[in-house]
């Protein structure tokens, strides 16, 4: 069950302090915590530990609605236990508004909601890597075929002149690239793609790549769109609904950012586009069709399989005292916020990081990793 709690910038500092909490730099809470804080009640239970994952979070979900405005963004956020709840962040007027108890389910949910896909049609099998600027191309591709289509309908023509110059794919994508309207290919890859990734003068350069993919075949006057090309042309159309998904694992040194794009079109037919990053600053992208079932597993798997800080693997422990949850100093005998001796945890038989029960002389935590004594 869901639990809803709003803040005030000033109560969000005044929890912190409550809790003797040091937040790590990616805390999702650092830009609604003010310097003065506000009378505030410490929170207990859910609101206890969603703190804990607030202050330094391993997983950040964030999904991104794509719509012809711009984007929406959902933020959710996972500890380092992969059975803890996530918990959801949204700015409100002067403060946040924080809703615990999400799991890799309701998570899971809000995307196919995003993207009206609990089931799809299956049978469609493709799968192809591309380049930006091949990326761009096939955007702009998108964009001509529908803008053909739009023509042929409003002049009551059945016929469609399908061939696309480089002086059309030129002009779709900066138009694209320039405009607001989600509507259209380009400008939806805009808003949901990672910041940057289409370029304006990447037409021709993609025109080849996609030649080389079958997508596209030579033409007097520029290429044609092949069977498959057609296909995507139809099932996308339209282009929304649409969202992006990007998962980010925080360790102490990096971030290891997974990011998709995932569009549904006529015939509620999924596309996705997975964005990795190779060496040099180039990035792959790979195109593929799935169902809305495969999309759904992905994303609980995504969620519930990350795997928590190991100690000693260059991540952050998360080490904290386990009766009052300060974050306590390497190599600590003593909390510096309560006094309780570290030691006595693991004698207690908890692990001194997470709290967790250990098993008789266990060396290691089985929860979190982390080097016990």
């Amino acid at each position: 069950m869901l639990e809803t709690l709003e803040l005030t910038s000033g109560q969000v500092r005044a929890v912190f302090d409550a809790l003797s909490m040091v937040t790590a730099p990616h805390s999702p809470l650092h830009p609604f915590a003010s310097e003065r804080a506000e009378p505030v009640a410490a929170p207990g239970g859910i609101w206890r530990e969603a703190f804990e994952i607030l202050a330094d979070p391993l997983l950040e979900v964030r999904l991104l609605e794509g719509t012809p405005e711009g984007v929406l963004p959902r933020l959710y956020y996972r500890g380092n236990d992969p059975r803890s709840p996530l918990v959801r962040v949204d700015g409100v007027d002067q403060g946040v508004r924080l809703t615990a108890g999400y799991d890799s389910e309701a998570v899971t949910g809000d995307l196919a909601g995003m993207l009206w896909a609990g089931s799809g049609p299956e049978g469609v099998d493709y799968r192809a890597s591309l380049s930006p600027a091949g990326l761009a191309a096939w955007a702009a591709c998108l964009d001509h075929l529908r803008a053909q289509l739009c023509v042929s309908l409003l002049h009551r023509a059945p016929g469609m002149d399908l061939t696309l110059s480089l002086e059309e794919l030129d002009h779709n994508l900066a138009v694209g690239l320039e405009a607001g309207d989600g509507r259209w290919m380009v400008t939806l890859l805009n808003f949901l793609a990672p910041n940057g990734l289409l370029a304006a003068d990447a037409a021709e350069r993609g025109a080849r790549e996609l030649e080389r993919l079958g997508l596209l075949r030579p033409s007097s006057g520029g290429w044609l769109p092949s069977g498959e090309m057609l296909f995507m042309g139809a099932s996308l159309q339209p282009v929304l609904p649409a969202a992006a998904c990007v998962l980010t694992r925080f360790g102490r040194d990096k971030a290891e950012v997974n990011y998709s794009v995932a569009l549904t079109g006529a015939g509620r037919y999924l596309w996705t586009l997975g964005f990795e990053e190779r060496g040099g600053g180039d990035v792959e992208i790979t195109l593929a069709s799935c169902s809305g079932g495969e999309l759904a597993d992905w994303m609980k798997r995504q969620v519930s399989d990350a795997p928590g800080r190991r100690a000693g693997s260059g991540e952050a422990s998360g080490s904290r005292c386990v009766s009052c949850g300060a974050e306590l100093k390497p190599g600590a005998a003593f909390c510096s916020s309560c006094g309780h001796q570290v030691e006595e945890a693991h004698k207690q038989g908890k692990c001194i990081s997470c709290g967790a029960a250990l098993k008789p002389d266990a060396a290691f935590c089985s929860r979190c990793g982390a080097k016990q004594g």
